[in-house]
């Protein structure tokens, strides 16, 4: 079979597949990221790319794109596939990344509403104890072994953290197979002084690393949020509890469909999918773990364990196990609590005899991200009642405090994410993240992420958005156009969609009109009434109203960047007073790193896990009468949002 050569530019890589190889898989081979919401089915129409020269096959759905892209040269990567050799420019709109610089606006900081270890007392999940032991004779001719557990045990005997109650004398110690080989040297070698690395295993520690002498390193924990979009990988000084290292970057996986419903249908179709989703999890943390020890000049080694919050999905992918039952009616998930996993066979970089602890779940939708948000809220310490909110590609949410707490999800879909909207993207460098519609010229101002060119639209911004053309008149309730003298903003796309123009073409970044479309106001809609229609519902479920909440956390990503009263104006929030909100940015993250520093705070996730009462809204009879009511700007019902003024007529 002849293989045909593609050149992608502007890198200038080029990779030699055949015919039946779409570029959009060459693309992923050659180590390109093209974005990919639809998994490759050629419904999303993210991954555009223009074939500069060279003959292709391209299939129906690519053959539907409107008659000007075609006529610039552009197509579908996923639905194109080589005749000749190709030469393809990607563009930077249709990549899954921009730059570097951009992970620093995925996550915001907001330490000061994070429950710590003022609350859970400090006991990490891995220490190191310096040892000094009697060398041996003839009379004291005891095992090298036993005389390291004897030292180990003295030493946490006279640690006030891990009490006898907890880790003392009577609980056995084990040792890894490399610490007892590293043993009878290291111990020889120090002079009968060795510096002994141990991690908490269920009940007991375990001795992993054995170094000859006092070893002055610390020791150090990852915390690792797996999210469905973005991965964050926080480095924890488990001696000094402070966090010496944050990074993310985007999850790998999204190249096989951005929502966990498209992975787990690439599971499903492929025979290998399982493990390709594995592996591209994977790549992602061990490319922010090796980052990060080079930038902190440590080794792998040095890393002794990790906690790890994700979703159901997210965390069953990662550690290969199958979840195409969580698609399917029950929606069981293969497992909801883990054991502690030895890094070796979860084949995360830190050492390998070290461990990784992974957060409970609940459900199929509701994972450990939010049992870690739940956590770090602290709302399962008060009496008064709060509403933890995580919006991304699914909605979660949990209402309740001490006493009790439910808890459900709802399926938004990508469009706040910047997906499924025609301009839409991720919170990066030249997103617009603000917008101001003056409402009698209907000129627009922008705000862009590191006030660069717009490049699209991220969630904040089409928050914004949406609340300013209804402002302004342009929109109705129901988020239709309505006539207006709009100054040539207002006009007819080549799909024959109503559009308005944000951003000229020479004024963006991107060489064409930034926009949004009549179809795009409409997914927008759905996405905020899903979620508000999901509080609503669970609220119904027992008795409860809204203004009884005291307080509402909002998570994730795109809680970090979320303008409260815009979103209450739009339907997507409750219409509560403002101080009742508080951000808490990346809470997953947050979770696993006060795991890290507390053993008690660990426990306490198992905790909540086990007394969060789990409701499934596709069987409740009155979500989608809440969810059609909810399909309105901001409602159907105006008594519900007596602080938002409405237009004369609507």
């Amino acid at each position: 079979m002849r293989l045909n050569r593609i050149r992608f530019l502007p890198e200038g890589i080029s990779i030699f597949v055949d015919e039946s190889t779409s570029v959009l898989s060459a693309a992923r081979d050659a180590g390109i990221e093209i974005a990919s919401v639809c998994g490759g089915e050629g419904t999303c129409e993210k991954c555009l790319v223009r074939v500069l020269s060279g003959r292709a096959r391209m299939t129906d759905r690519a053959a539907a794109l409107s008659e000007r892209l075609r006529s610039e040269g552009y197509t579908l990567a996923c639905q194109t596939f080589p005749i000749d050799d190709l030469v393809v420019e990607v563009p930077i709109e249709s990549r899954v990344t921009f730059a570097e610089e951009a992970i620093k606006h995925i996550e915001l900081e907001v330490p000061e509403h994070e429950v710590g270890l003022n609350v859970y007392p400090p006991s990490p999940m891995a220490i190191k104890v310096h040892l000094k032991m009697h060398p041996p004779s003839l009379t004291d001719n005891v095992s090298d072994l036993k005389r390291l557990l004897n030292a180990v045990k003295r030493v946490l005997n006279d640690k006030r953290e891990f009490s006898q109650v907890r880790f003392g004398a009577e609980r056995p110690i084990s040792v890894s197979i490399d610490a007892l080989r590293q043993l009878p040297t290291a111990i020889r070698a120090g002079g009968w002084e060795v510096t002994a690395t141990l991690v908490k295993c269920c009940d007991h520690w375990e001795v992993i690393r054995i170094t000859p002498g006092k070893d002055e390193k610390h020791v150090y924990g990852a915390a690792i949020d797996v999210g469905t979009t973005t991965v964050t990988v926080h480095i924890v000084d488990l001696e000094t509890f402070e966090t010496v290292q944050r990074l993310a970057k985007y999850n790998e996986q999204f190249v096989f469909g951005e929502d966990v419903i498209s992975r787990i249908a690439h599971v499903s179709r492929n025979a290998n999918g399982l493990n390709e989703l594995r592996e591209a999890a994977l790549r992602t943390i061990n490319s922010l773990l090796r980052h990060a020890a080079n930038s902190l000049n440590i080794s792998h080694d040095d890393i002794a364990c990790a906690t790890v919050a994700g979703n159901t999905v997210m965390t069953h992918l990662l550690l290969g196990i199958d979840p195409t039952n969580i698609r399917i009616e029950p929606y069981i998930p293969a497992v909801t609590a883990f054991p502690p996993i030895r890094a070796s066979d979860v084949e995360i970089a830190i050492h390998k005899d070290g461990y990784v602890f992974t957060f409970p779940c609940v459900a199929s939708y509701v994972g450990g991200d939010i049992v870690a948000g739940t956590l770090v809220s602290g709302m399962v310490l008060r009496d008064e009642l709060s509403l933890l909110i995580d919006m991304g590609t699914n909605g979660e949410m949990v209402l309740g405090n001490r006493d009790f707490m439910v808890t459900c999800a709802c399926s938004i879909g990508p469009a706040f994410e910047g997906s499924g909207i025609k301009c839409g993207m991720r919170s990066v460098r030249g997103a617009i993240s603000g917008v101001k519609i003056d409402p009698t010229e209907l000129d627009v101002s922008i705000q862009t992420i590191g006030d660069a060119k717009p490049i699209g639209i991220c969630g904040s911004g089409l928050v914004e958005l949406l609340a300013e053309l209804k402002r302004a008149g342009i929109i109705d309730m129901a988020g239709n156009f309505v006539e207006h003298p709009s100054n040539g903003k207002l006009r007819q796309n080549d799909d024959g969609d109503i559009e308005f123009v944000l951003v000229r073409s020479q004024d963006a970044g991107i060489g064409r009109d930034i926009t949004i479309t009549q179809a795009d106001i409409k997914n927008l809609i759905r996405s905020k009434a899903a979620v508000y229609a999901a509080l609503r519902s669970m609220l119904n479920s027992i008795g409860l109203r809204i203004d009884e909440i005291k307080r509402i956390f909002v998570a994730g990503a795109f809680g970090s960047h979320l303008n409260v009263r815009r979103a209450i104006e739009i339907g997507l929030l409750p219409d509560l007073p403002e101080e009742k909100f508080v951000v808490l940015g990346n809470s997953s993250v947050k979770g696993a790193r006060l795991a890290l520093l507390s053993q008690a705070a660990f426990d306490e996730a198992h905790r909540i896990a086990s007394k969060m009462t789990y409701i499934e809204l596709s069987v409740d009879p009155g979500y989608m009468g809440e969810f059609i009511s909810a399909n309105f700007i901001p409602h159907t019902d105006l008594q519900q949002f007596p602080s938002v003024k409405h237009k004369r007529g609507d």
